[in-house]
């Protein structure tokens, strides 16, 4: 009998751990056959991806691999995330970062000074809102996997991050936080027309040119220009 693919997948120093889990939650917290079918197949996910993928969310491996759809994958994993992880904020925003810092920026509307890109993670959607909300509103398009943003909203969630990342998040990985901002900041930048780029200038602390943008674009670039760690990544790009 061929070995299983779970099994192939999970590296012999992970298999008591991925043991462990299953019986605690399927038998210690449920009693044998007490959870629910929808359960037990977020919790297989949720194990697959935490042991045997290395905690990477693919949704066409995981629907490959599971022999599933990609949307049930990725309803599961989210159901799995809320249900099984004991995920720290500050874990996912390095997670978060990782993805944006190479992922590509696409203007929605010039207008609308609206940004969007692609996060392919479902289950980081939340800890993202949970700051949005703080500044403004997003939206997220599982199917799409893509997520749309005011600019100015998204460079004050950026510069949050950065004080979260030294006050409050609990992870050994803030260099990777900061490292990760700073590529995000200037992909979004750089993904800006170049003759948008050319007429933004600064002096003396204000910016020129600026009359000359779209309003929701100049005011998003206003309220970047006023804040601390986020601006002078910018000005370098420019």
């Amino acid at each position: 009998m061929p070995e299983a693919l779970l099994l192939k997948n999970l590296k012999a120093a992970d298999r008591s751990a991925f043991l462990d889990s299953l019986f605690h939650y399927y038998v210690e917290l449920s009693g044998l056959g007490g959870m629910a079918k929808p359960d037990l197949d977020a919790l297989l996910v949720y194990l697959y991806v935490t042991y045997c993928c290395g905690r990477k969310f693919d949704a066409f491996q995981v629907s490959t691999d599971l022999k599933i759809s990609e949307s049930r994958a990725k309803s599961l994993w989210e159901k799995a995330e809320l249900k099984y992880s004991q995920y720290e904020e500050g874990d996912a925003w390095v997670e978060i970062l990782e993805i944006m810092a190479n992922t590509t920026f696409e203007l929605e509307s010039i207008e609308k000074g609206q940004i969007y890109f692609k996060l392919d993670n479902p289950s980081l959607y939340r800890f993202f809102q949970k700051r949005v909300r703080e500044y403004g509103t997003a939206t997220y398009n599982k199917s799409a996997e893509r997520v749309t943003i005011p600019l100015a909203t998204l460079f004050k969630v950026l510069e949050r991050i950065d004080d979260l990342s030294k006050t409050q998040f609990k992870t050994r990985n803030l260099d990777d936080i900061t490292k990760n901002r700073e590529i995000t900041i200037r992909h979004i930048v750089q993904n800006l027309d170049p003759e948008l780029r050319k007429k933004i200038k600064k002096k003396n602390g204000k910016l020129l040119g600026i009359e000359e943008l779209p309003s929701h674009l100049a005011s998003a670039l206003s309220v970047a220009a006023n804040l601390a760690t986020v601006w002078p990544i910018i000005a370098a790009c420019l």
